[in-house]
């Protein structure tokens, strides 16, 4: 009925009803993608070469970044000329006809394709510092393939799908909708660690006409697993750009061909003092999973040097990020009403340090602490490492899905919609990955002066507690900014004065 609000979904209108469930599916639909990629990238790159962890942060310097802002340009460019729902198709699809070439032609010819020579050349030539990037360009195939599947999450989600829905989400609707939508993320961990493991083949299945191998087999079976939602994502975005559910009265009308030149996107960060908080939260987030995620990824690798083994971990792991991002998205709906935007936003850095003390707790004094534990446990200090940071890896990714990205979107909606792209495009389609980009470089040099990852934990996690204050003080200052703007109506971005004001 009109003007009832439903308990569900918290709309009031039906058109509103049928726009919040079919943003939650296609959001559902791209985060199991996401999920399922993030797994398969991880496996390919750690189970080509015994020094994978190595590669990871190679490829976070010389391969995340310029991706990045390669597809944030073409992406702009795109957009200014065919708007913003054509780039959206062309990117998707360019997407999905890599994976498939991967599957089916490049991965089942990794090895005739490697390039030895070029590798050994740059490790011979740079000692130490080149082992990454020698790995990267030797095995440059399952190097491309945890690029292009890295940057799923940033170009189709985050800048796609998010900016697709800010503009057309008023900020008195945000907060009523954005904690169920997010359920269509939350829900996505479970049902891809549901998915992935009908997939993984234990053994040469001969019945099937694809693959040479059990793990070439389970690589083409995902592959395919992720086109099919990639396919049916389309259509669903194809039913939004349309219009079929759209209603003036209920969704603000935007404009379709938002002016998106890279530089203008970073002109407008650099003048707002409330967008570059937002940045240092993101860039946060970024510094701190990297950080913990090489470390624990060494001692993964440690464990289970068969990719199908590792993948069966990971794949594991998605039902704890499931149940508790979904737990964190059904309560965060009342967490902002009762609590407000701060309390939310802070939640992430500080799960984030109470867990992150038990992974590098488990790092420094794992001898004494698994000397502690019953030997029937049969607990190595390495398997402490691999089970804290699970542990800290699942609260990381769980509050990212649910908590973290609902106050990060929440806090665009309050700026004018060209500012709204602006900012996604310099924050989450190339800030996050500079922030990655930085850490890892950062890492490989700490790495190499002091011969080998074990060496340098120390000031890594003195690097990822660090952070966590930075982010705790930004998230405070963007709360303040926050509550002020949803009390008056909107912000501007104030050129003269270079900051952020209410309008």
């Amino acid at each position: 009925m009109k003007g009832q609000k439903n308990i569900i979904t918290g709309a009031k209108e039906t058109v509103e009803v049928r726009t919040v469930c079919l943003n939650t599916l296609l959001l559902l639909f791209l985060s199991v993608s996401q999920c399922v990629l993030s797994n398969l990238k991880d496996s390919v790159i750690l189970g080509s070469h015994p020094d994978g962890v190595l590669a990871i942060a190679a490829i976070q310097v010389w391969g995340l970044l310029p991706g990045a802002i390669a597809i944030s340009w073409l992406f702009a460019q795109v957009s200014s000329k065919i708007g913003h729902f054509r780039a959206s198709y062309f990117t998707i699809s360019g997407f999905l006809v890599y994976f498939l070439v991967f599957a089916f032609l490049l991965f089942p010819n990794r090895e005739v394709l490697q390039l030895d020579a070029v590798g050994q050349w740059i490790e011979y030539t740079v000692p130490g510092f080149g082992k990454g990037i020698s790995c990267c360009i030797t095995h440059w195939v399952v190097s491309g393939f945890f690029i292009i599947g890295d940057l799923w999450g940033s170009a189709v989600i985050a800048v796609i799908f998010w900016g697709f829905i800010n503009t057309r989400t008023a900020p008195r609707h945000a907060e009523r909708q954005y904690g169920f939508l997010k359920i269509g993320a939350t829900a996505s961990a479970l049902v891809a660690g549901v998915m992935t493991e009908c997939f993984v083949q234990r053994e040469y299945n001969s019945t099937l006409c694809f693959g040479a191998t059990a793990w070439e087999q389970t690589l083409i079976m995902q592959i395919l697993f992720v086109t099919g939602l990639g396919i049916a994502s389309l259509f669903f975005l194809w039913i939004l750009s349309k219009g079929d559910v759209e209603n003036k009265n209920v969704l603000p009308k935007r404009d379709d061909k938002p002016r998106l030149a890279l530089r203008e996107c970073f002109a407008t960060l650099m003048q707002s003092r409330y967008l570059g908080g937002i940045a240092v939260s993101v860039v946060g987030y970024a510094v701190v999973f990297t950080m913990s995620d090489l470390v624990w990824k060494h001692h993964l690798r440690i464990v289970y040097p068969d990719p199908n083994d590792l993948m069966t971990h990971l794949n594991r792991m998605l039902w704890g990020v499931g149940v508790f991002s979904l737990l964190g998205a059904l309560s965060s709906g009342w967490l902002l009403r009762r609590f407000g935007w701060m309390f939310v936003a802070a939640a992430m850095p500080y799960v984030a340090a109470v867990t992150g003390v038990g992974l590098f707790g488990s790092i420094y004094f794992g001898n004494e602490l698994a000397a502690l534990c019953p030997s029937e446990w049969d607990v190595s200090p390495v398997w402490m490492v691999v089970y804290t940071g699970t542990v800290h890896i699942i609260f990381l990714k769980a509050f990212k899905f649910s908590l973290f990205d609902v106050s990060k979107e929440l806090a665009f909606t309050p700026l004018e919609s060209s500012v709204q792209w602006r900012g996604k495009m310099a924050i989450d389609g190339v800030g996050s990955y500079a922030g990655k980009t930085g850490t890892a470089l950062l890492q490989q040099m700490i790495i190499v002066v002091l011969g080998g990852v074990m060496a340098s934990t120390v000031f890594m996690g003195g690097a990822v507690f660090a952070m966590l204050i930075g982010w705790i003080l930004s998230v405070n200052q963007v709360g303040h900014a926050y509550q002020s703007a949803t009390r008056v109506g909107s912000y501007e971005v104030s050129k003269e004065k270079g900051k952020v004001v209410t309008a």
